[in-house]
């Protein structure tokens, strides 16, 4: 019994070591089963974005497809235009021919005008030479006359002496405005016989505020007691300045009265160049500058920096000091030659900044000029236009004369541009 005892138990061990190698086992299982859930979840989630690669790259496909699709339009249309312009080269090319014969046949018929005009010339000149052998025909009667009166000079010399012995007439304003002042921009010797009947008055002073007060020929004025100044005025006063009188107590307070009218005139009207002109020119010359505000004048001057005049008087009344700042002030107002004549009179700077001053104004012209062309169809507004803009070139060229300014570069720029505005309006003309 006993044995069989010891054989139950060595089974039973037996049997609870099998029991536990069975229960590892399933342990053993149970791990490698879950192992494979988690790869067939794995798997499953790889499956799924292949699906939705797959799905995605069919989208680009057919994307790609969309797109092949429109590039051959594309490439369609291309061709297509492509024929159009070389349509429209042809045809340019056929314009550009009829353009080219009809250059021709403008410049035929403009040499045709031109030699014409050299015909109608040459008759004229041999007009004027005839009219030259006329006057030198009547030229030498006159010599003939001349000295058969020659010895009736010489009996009455003894009576010229004693004319010549007697006091010269009475110098007034009359006299100063009988000459001819609408000859004073070009007559050197207008000024100096002004200057020499104002040298030969006893009182200059007082005869040009006579003159300015006293017309001979009333002007148009508004109001009763508006002095108007004119172009003859200030030729008279460029004379009187000159020659610097003195000034009489009671002159001056007849000039400051004269003044005070012109102030309210111009007040309104500093449009009106020649009035601003003349009235600087009275505080100048009569000595009332103390008595005005130093920015009012120099404002008025903005208005009158186009006169050659105002360069000299602006530092006569000694403004030298503010010749800087007046000179920035023309610059930004594009009054770029008045800012170089300024420049130049009171050396200022190099001459380069003037040179860039006046390129920029010959620049600036072209602009307006070719605007105002372009606007319109009309000859008659296109050559006026032009016609400007050749005024505003001569400008400047008077004023690299004037000031010794040397620019070969800009020179030929202008005489260029000259040039071809003459051309154009000769051919356009035609």
């Amino acid at each position: 019994l006993e044995a069989r005892v010891k054989e139950f138990e060595i089974k039973e061990h037996e049997f609870k070591g099998q029991l536990k190698e069975l229960e590892s086992d399933k342990m053993h299982f149970e791990s490698q089963l879950k192992g494979l859930k988690l790869k067939e979840d794995q798997l499953e989630s790889w499956v799924k974005e292949f699906e939705s690669k797959e799905v995605k790259f069919n989208d680009q496909v057919k994307e790609f497809q969309s797109k092949e699709e429109e590039f051959k339009g594309r490439v369609a249309e291309f061709k297509s235009k492509e024929k159009d312009f070389e349509s429209q080269i042809r045809e340019f090319e056929s314009k550009e021919e009829k353009f080219k014969g009809r250059v021709r046949e403008f410049e035929l018929k403009w040499l045709e005008l031109q030699l014409n005009e050299l015909k109608s010339k040459e008759n004229q000149f041999e007009g004027q030479v005839k009219d030259l052998e006329s006057m030198q025909n009547e030229f030498d009667g006159q010599l003939k006359e001349l000295e058969l009166r020659e010895n009736q000079c010489e009996m009455s010399f003894e009576e010229v002496i004693e004319s010549d012995d007697q006091p010269s007439p009475a110098i007034d304003g009359r006299s100063l405005q009988l000459l001819p002042m609408e000859q004073t921009d070009k007559n050197e010797s207008l000024g100096n016989e002004i200057r020499t009947r104002l040298l030969a008055s006893s009182d200059p002073s007082k005869v040009v505020l006579d003159i300015i007060q006293n017309p001979s020929i009333p002007h148009c004025r508004k109001g009763n007691n508006v002095i108007i100044i004119d172009d003859g005025h200030i030729v008279i006063l460029e004379q009187l300045m000159r020659i610097s009188p003195q000034i009489k107590p009671c002159v001056r307070e007849e000039a400051t009265r004269l003044v005070l009218n012109l102030k309210a005139y111009i007040g309104e009207n500093t449009e009106n160049s020649v009035a601003v002109l003349g009235f600087l020119l009275l505080l100048s010359i009569y000595g009332l500058v103390p008595y005005f505000d130093e920015n009012e004048v120099l404002k008025l001057f903005g208005f009158v920096a186009q006169h050659k005049i105002a360069v000299e008087l602006f530092g006569t009344m000694g403004l030298a000091d503010k010749v800087s700042h007046f000179v920035q002030n023309l610059i930004r107002k594009k009054q770029h030659v008045e800012a170089v004549r300024f420049i130049c009179a009171y050396n200022m700077a190099n001459k380069n900044q003037a040179v860039d001053l006046l390129h920029e104004h010959v620049q600036s012209a072209k602009v307006i000029s070719e605007s105002n062309c372009t606007k319109t169809n009309s000859v008659k507004i296109k050559d006026k236009a032009r016609d400007q803009e050749i005024d505003t070139l001569r400008t400047v060229l008077q004023c690299i004369s004037d000031n010794n300014i040397e620019s070969v570069d800009l020179l030929n720029q202008i005489q260029g541009r000259i040039f071809e505005l003459s051309r154009q309006k000769r051919y356009f003309s035609v």
